[in-house]
């Protein structure tokens, strides 16, 4: 049996304006992937096409695909970007580079995915505090304080000042990595 790709655009409305999607279909009309034209979104937020275009190629190649959609002047091969790499391609993206419309609405995203990204990156570590260096279920009486990272003054190695059971403490950093 001979598999048949099937694409349909649409178009949603987002925070940052109208955008068109092309879902992919199986043979039943199951969605089975998403993508967005990458010359459809630069002209929503008014980017240089042609550098958005390189930038997605460089950062994203194995996200791209050359879909055939039908536009008012013909069928033609448009360059997609899929939908979960889209959404980084899009926070990568300068909002003072954009049409004045979108900036906020493009800042406010990138505000979102650093805050997201930040998130998963530091789960359950609280950098003020002893669970920086264990995880958060650790004892309190196993918990050690980092106040600093820095340069002994007598030797001039990498040191951390730890304060361990209400006690200051310099250590090496190579002297700990070795063990």
């Amino acid at each position: 049996m001979i598999q048949v790709e099937v694409y349909k655009y649409t178009t949603i409305q987002t925070t940052l304006g109208v955008m068109v999607v092309v879902n992919e279909e199986d043979g039943n009309g199951k969605v089975i992937a998403q993508w967005f034209p990458i010359r459809a979104q630069c002209v929503l937020l008014e980017l240089d096409v042609d550098r958005q275009k390189r930038s997605a190629r460089q950062d994203y190649p194995d996200a791209l695909r050359e879909i055939p959609v039908e536009l008012p002047v013909g069928w033609r091969r448009v360059q997609c970007i899929r939908k979960k790499e889209f959404a980084l391609w899009l926070a990568g993206i300068d909002p003072k580079r954009c049409k004045l419309g979108a900036q906020r609405a493009l800042e406010s995203y990138r505000q979102e995915v650093l805050a997201a990204a930040d998130r998963i990156l530091w789960k359950n570590i609280n950098l003020g505090s002893a669970s920086a260096i264990l995880p958060s279920d650790t004892p309190r009486e196993t918990q050690v304080e980092i106040r600093a990272i820095g340069l002994c003054p007598c030797c001039n190695r990498v040191t951390r000042v730890l304060i361990e059971d209400g006690v200051t403490v310099l250590q090496h950093v190579d002297d700990t990595e070795a063990e």
